[in-house]
């Protein structure tokens, strides 16, 4: 599962781009922005995923980097963890919980 440590920085990393960012901004719509960035890099992650198999217009792959998919990976996981702690999920619970249902549909 994911550290404790790991999730403290993340938090750490959160509140400052938070009191950057959002200032007063309500909860609520900071919960929604976070939840279209986390759309908009699912979007970066499938188009790496493409070029990855040449499956993007050349003129598109003019500023290809190798290394560039697995950022996008993470940027998705980051993300998703951030908006987990925004809406107040316990993120190591919700996988633990989600692997045992995925245990027993496939009789692990």
């Amino acid at each position: 599962m994911i550290t404790k440590n790991f999730l403290e920085i993340i938090g750490k990393i959160d509140g400052n781009i938070s009191d950057y960012y959002w200032g007063n901004i309500p909860e609520k719509e900071i919960i929604l922005n976070k939840t279209i960035k986390l759309s908009e890099e699912v979007w970066e992650l499938s188009w790496e995923v493409l070029a990855t198999f040449w499956n993007q217009r050349k003129e598109k792959m003019k500023n290809k980097k190798k290394g560039d998919l697995g950022d996008e990976f993470a940027d998705v996981i980051l993300c998703t963890l951030l908006l987990a702690k925004w809406m107040n999920v316990d993120i190591n619970l919700a996988l633990e919980k989600k692997l045992e249902k995925i245990k027993e549909r496939w009789l692990l």
